[in-house]
């Protein structure tokens, strides 16, 4: 992983939006075939304007499948309500004769899985932290995606001078979140969460899912392969009842840090993961800033009552270590204007908090009830908030405006469940 100081420049300025067009399907011109899935295929097509479109119909197999069809129109009509942030993949229209179709806007740059080991650590927690705050987006509207992996990001391209855009694509899985279905069919197993796999026990999948799946991405973008690999049924013991090897120990060139926040993200217990996606979110950017902007941050995953991690400084240069001996617990203790380099080599904390780097053979236990996210103020990944230093800011305003923050996320996730309770399983 190239850790060298990344230049902020590189973030995009301007983000691609889909094309504003009425689309007629008999109108359109083949180009290509550009994806192949279980059910359905994605073809790269020209409208009569010279709009270039991705259009996406269920596969025909003699006759069109009544409930195949239906899936194509609550897909369209899902992904539609959520496609106006700029991190998802946008609808131009949707019809469903002759058969279902949806037009998407054509992303030229491919998809994350073409990118694996290519992308440099500034740029690689900057694309988590903005996949991360687009399906929060969705999460706000009550959509859970529960099939985030490589594949389904696909990129804009943007000039040489910035980043290619990523979205999320393929919400063909996503469900509203007040409706408890047990089932998930089509999993991706090497970045599928424990619930998927047994939903019986564990509950259903709910935007905590799409956390831990999220995390899996953001560990093969660090270390060069997903957390676990083999047969499907081997990736599913491990989900289940196994923890991945801490990145630092994949590439000791990795801060600490990354451990804390992955180790979150992928708590086998949903309870024990981040709250939210927006807590995921936060974390990714306070990296991408010590890295880029060369700022002392504080980490949510390391704090709240458990630990306070303040990274900063060149990680090119400085790395700190952590503790992942059998039975113990990585805890990591800032002390007061410390950066990168002042994270000792310890294991000190007034209370340790258990990753799931500790591997352990017990089947993890029944997560609790799903938070939700109905906050409504939009947070993004403003270009020029990550731009800007907060170096004048005092620690206290800092602290304080995130505590704020947390308390109505709290007061959201309680009326989400709330809401969920009324309308019923």
């Amino acid at each position: 992983m190239n850790l060298s100081p990344t230049d902020h420049t590189a973030i995009p300025e301007h983000v691609p939006a889909a094309p504003a067009i009425d689309v007629d399907l008999s109108t359109l011109e083949e180009q290509a075939q550009i994806g192949i899935g279980g059910t359905a295929d994605v073809t790269k097509m020209r409208a009569p304007d010279g709009t270039v479109l991705a259009v996406k119909q269920p596969r025909l197999q003699g006759t069109l499948d009544r409930e195949l069809a239906q899936r194509v129109v609550s897909e369209a009509e899902t992904w539609e309500q959520i496609d106006g942030h700029d991190g998802i993949v946008g609808i131009v229209d949707w019809g469903s004769t002759p058969v279902p179709w949806i037009a998407l806007e054509y992303m030229d740059g491919g998809s994350l899985a073409d990118r694996t080991g290519e992308i440099d650590f500034g740029e690689a927690l900057w694309i988590g932290a903005w996949v991360a705050n687009a399906v929060r987006d969705a999460h706000r509207y009550g959509v859970a995606h529960l099939d985030l992996k490589p594949e389904n990001v696909l990129f804009r391209t943007t000039d040489d001078r910035t980043w290619d855009v990523p979205k999320v694509s393929d919400w063909g899985l996503s469900k509203l979140l007040l409706h408890h279905s047990q089932e998930v069919n089509g999993l991706s197993p090497r970045y599928s969460a424990p619930e998927q796999f047994d939903p019986e026990t564990l509950g259903p999948p709910d935007d905590r899912t799409d956390i831990y799946q999220l995390g899996t991405v953001v560990y093969e973008l660090l270390t060069g392969h997903p957390p676990f690999t083999g047969t499907a049924k081997v990736v599913m013991n491990h989900h289940l009842t196994d923890a991945p090897d801490p990145p630092t120990q994949v590439d000791p060139d990795l801060p600490a840090a990354v451990d804390g926040v992955l180790g979150t993200a992928l708590a086998k217990k949903r309870d024990e993961r981040y709250e939210s996606m927006l807590d995921f979110r936060r974390d990714l950017t306070a990296l991408f800033r010590a890295v880029v902007l060369d700022e002392s941050v504080s980490l949510l995953c390391c704090s709240g009552g458990t630990y306070s991690t303040d990274v900063g400084g060149s990680t090119s240069r400085h790395r700190a270590r952590s503790d992942f001996a059998e039975g113990s617990s990585f805890a990591a203790r800032a002390e007061d204007n410390s950066v990168l380099d002042t994270i000792r080599d310890q294991s000190q904390s007034t209370e340790t908090r258990t990753f799931p780097w500790q591997r352990r053979t017990d089947a993890p236990g029944i997560a609790g009830e799903a938070s939700g996210t109905l906050d409504r103020e939009r947070v993004g990944i403003e270009t020029d908030s990550l731009r800007r230093s907060e170096a004048t800011r005092s620690s206290g305003e800092t602290t304080e405006a995130a505590e704020i923050e947390r308390s109505l996320s709290d007061v959201a996730g309680s009326l989400f469940r709330q809401l969920r309770e009324l309308f019923g399983s």
